[in-house]
């Protein structure tokens, strides 16, 4: 059905001719859009179907769990970018994954994660009422194993050896809020209100993140 919102901004935060790599690339439509920007990708994926369709656009896909530490131990680095799309919450243990991709980086490439954020002020209303309902789509999706704020993810970020550089807001989940975000059309008020309580307000973003530098005395 075509690339989501989401996808679209993930290819815009990559150079044209970068080497990337693709964490549970599924068919390859995200790799696709990468190969026409002249870029070499390599995927990995657990669906061996689905890893058969994306070799259609990857110079290489590793068939198995991105989870799993022996499989990302097979995936030849180092790259520009690397790019977790809607992965990490499907992860039992996202936090070692993100570590080993430290080590998959050049110098100066950065790490993409699109995910959600479970705080965000429908699901606290929902709480409220007793609701934690999973679903077969979105933020409660059955496959779902771990969930995290806007907050906590910060924090991971930088538990993993991650600078968060910047937030790309996909969606302010509020009422009426247009999906992707346009941030031009949106009143001030309502542009700061995002940004300051993005805890509170934000459903969805992507986190654009470099390894943390050391510093030397």
């Amino acid at each position: 059905y075509g690339l989501a919102p989401t996808h679209k901004r993930l290819l815009e935060c990559v150079a044209n001719g970068s080497k990337v790599l693709d964490l549970g690339c599924a068919t390859g439509y995200l790799a696709e859009g990468f190969a026409q920007k002249d870029c070499d990708v390599v995927g990995v994926e657990m669906d061996a179907d689905a890893a058969q369709n994306a070799r259609a656009f990857c110079s290489h896909v590793i068939v198995g769990d991105a989870g799993d530490a022996q499989i990302l131990k097979q995936v030849p680095g180092p790259f520009d970018a690397i790019v977790c799309a809607d992965i990490l919450e499907h992860l039992s243990d996202p936090w070692s994954v993100m570590t080993e991709l430290l080590s998959k980086l050049k110098p100066g490439g950065k790490l993409l994660v699109s995910i959600p954020n479970v705080a965000y002020w429908k699901m606290r209303f929902d709480l409220l009422r007793g609701r934690f309902n999973y679903t077969e789509t979105g933020l409660l999706d059955q496959t779902h194993l771990r969930f995290f704020t806007v907050n906590s993810f910060h924090v991971a970020a930088s538990e993993c050896g991650y600078c968060v550089d910047s937030m790309i807001i996909n969606d302010g989940g509020l009422p009426g809020f247009p999906h992707p975000v346009d941030w031009d059309s949106m009143p001030g008020i309502v542009r700061w209100l995002v940004r300051v309580f993005s805890n509170l307000c934000v459903f969805h973003a992507i986190y654009v993140m470099t390894p943390q530098v050391e510093e030397t005395s």
